[in-house]
């Protein structure tokens, strides 16, 4: 009974370890008694009665009456799938109701959270799927850059930025000399990406903004990485005319 199998059954269907070590032990066995289950795995067998019984209410395993005895077998693997779609399902349903938003007046406001590097990947992929607009607007934190978990972001981002054929005004603050600004202006006809350069001291963005039509993704890497999206046109209108008066005031 491989560890491995065990771990990634545990984690794709939320059962306990006993309840996953039970359940490849059926598909070994193909049927058996309690205390055949409790040889094949090593569970004491007066623990066996308990996860047995769970994995029965969840449909992962079935019985049969031999006489007096019980057989109980676990369900083909083919058929876990069915569980996984219903989870999903499920997680979905749960999502939509969290992330409905908060409703004032006739403008809908939602505003997420996302704590972690992990965060901050997700929302962006929420960012990439949720923005309609082919032109995003950005203020790029320099200081993202010099993480490497950072870096490993705005590459991602960027990819799938392009594969979409969206195009962005950067503004970041710094100068040309510095070496990952430089090379980022390099790369800018290939990446879509015009950019504006401003000084650091007069403009000290301290995190990253994308704005796109009316949604807007802020992220931080410094101390505690974390990531908002907003969702709110009037909000986000504000950060545009932001964006939009430092490019059109910077632009050469």
């Amino acid at each position: 009974m491989e560890k491995t199998n065990i771990t990634h059954l545990r984690k794709a269907l939320d059962l306990s370890s006993y309840e996953a070590k039970l359940y490849i032990a059926g598909l070994e066995i193909g049927s058996g008694t309690l205390s055949d289950y409790a040889r094949a795995t090593g569970i004491p067998r007066t623990a066996v009665y308990p996860p047995i019984q769970a994995l029965l209410s969840k449909g992962l395993m079935s019985t049969t009456p031999i006489g007096k005895r019980i057989q109980y077998q676990s369900i083909a693997p083919e058929h876990l799938r069915r569980f996984i779609d219903e989870k999903r399902a499920a997680l979905e349903n749960v999502i939509d109701g969290l992330t409905s938003g908060i409703h004032s007046g006739d403008e809908t406001l939602s505003v997420r959270y996302f704590r972690g590097v992990g965060g901050i990947q997700t929302a962006g992929e929420l960012f990439l799927t949720e923005a309609k607009t082919t032109l995003w607007k950005t203020f790029e934190e320099p200081e993202v850059v010099l993480e490497k978990s950072g870096q490993a972001i705005l590459a991602t981002f960027n990819q799938k930025r392009i594969a979409k054929k969206i195009h962005v005004h950067t503004v970041i603050p710094g100068n040309q000399h510095s070496f990952w600004i430089a090379e980022r202006l390099s790369k800018n006809a290939e990446e879509l990406r015009e950019v504006v350069l401003i000084a650091k001291e007069q403009y000290p963005i301290e995190a990253s903004l994308a704005i796109a039509g009316n949604i807007a993704l802020l992220f931080s890497m410094k101390q505690v990485p974390f990531a908002l999206l907003i969702k709110n046109k009037p909000m986000v209108r504000t950060f545009e005319t932001m964006h939009d008066l430092i490019w059109e005031r910077y632009r050469n």
